[in-house]
């Protein structure tokens, strides 16, 4: 709780446009209930769904204000947006200097970078890495990737998905 009241109190963004919702459960594991409470209780239109230890690392709003359809397809609250997830290798303590895809895709493939717990695939494997690194477009989640296990970080619209 101090390192996150530190993190809060450093940054301006932080205070303004991000909500915390700490909960405390006899029950370990449920995070869609998590999430949903978090949801519920968020002051926007809008949620990104992440773990604490999850940090965006470029401007995911930009992507919203310039591509119009899919900016509408999250008005609409007609799709969620998986955000890839990332981990870096022990030894790479630079990893938060990243700023662009580019930068990221070129450490990914030169070994710096790495999917996120991939050493338990089905949490994030059906993100499809190596399509998002080769587009600049969105595309779907196929059903034959998709798992039950998939614990994708999604920005949607607050209100309209099934709770």
């Amino acid at each position: 709780m101090n390192n996150l009241h530190t993190i809060f109190s450093e940054s301006q963004s932080l205070r303004e446009y991000v909500d915390v919702h700490l909960i405390v459960d006899q029950f370990p594991r449920q995070f869609n209930y998590w999430r949903n409470v978090a949801r519920l209780f968020a002051s926007s239109d809008y949620v990104f769904t992440l773990d604490v230890d999850f940090k965006p690392l470029t401007d995911i709003k930009k992507h919203f204000m310039t591509h119009e359809k899919d900016r509408e397809r999250l008005e609409n609250g007609c799709a969620m947006f998986v955000v890839p997830a990332f981990e870096n290798r022990d030894d790479f303590k630079d990893a938060f200097n990243v700023k662009t895809k580019n930068q990221l895709v070129s450490l990914y493939k030169d070994g710096y970078m790495k999917m996120f717990h991939d050493r338990w695939e089905k949490g994030h494997g059906a993100t499809n890495y190596a399509k998002w690194i080769n587009t600049n477009e969105s595309y779907s989640v196929s059903e034959s990737d998709y798992n039950s296990s998939y614990e994708p970080y999604v920005i949607m619209k607050k209100h309209g998905f099934p709770w």
